[in-house]
């Protein structure tokens, strides 16, 4: 196989694309969303906001990819390789938005019976 063989090679199916189509947006609304419920301490620390900056980047890059991967059947080698990578990131990333919001929601749990009992 030479090397235009292997650019040739579809690395994302039709379907693949399609199902990312449908995730890239969803992931996008909820860091947009949770993002405005965690606590301001954690939102101003410095990692994550290049988690939420890498993810919304991810997004906005991934889900054109993925549109044209559902227009022209799939996704080549270079493109793919792209669109794997922003899948990636997302995927990576959404658990450290989650897991701000859960301590988030911790920390107002346990505030709420010391501030009654005052």
């Amino acid at each position: 196989m030479d090397v235009l063989e292997w650019l040739d090679t579809v690395v994302m199916s039709k379907e693949t694309c399609a199902v990312l189509t449908a995730i890239f947006p969803i992931v996008l609304l909820t860091v947009v969303l949770e993002r405005r419920a965690i606590h301001m301490n954690i939102r101003r620390l410095p990692w994550f906001r290049w988690v939420t900056q890498f993810i919304v980047g991810a997004c906005a890059v991934g889900l054109p990819l993925t549109v044209l991967g559902v227009q022209f059947g799939g996704l080549k080698v270079v493109i793919g390789a792209i669109a794997w990578l922003a899948c990636a990131i997302v995927v990576g990333g959404l658990p450290f938005t989650l897991l701000a919001a859960l301590a988030t929601a911790e920390a107002d749990e346990d505030r709420e019976p010391s501030q009654s009992a005052e």
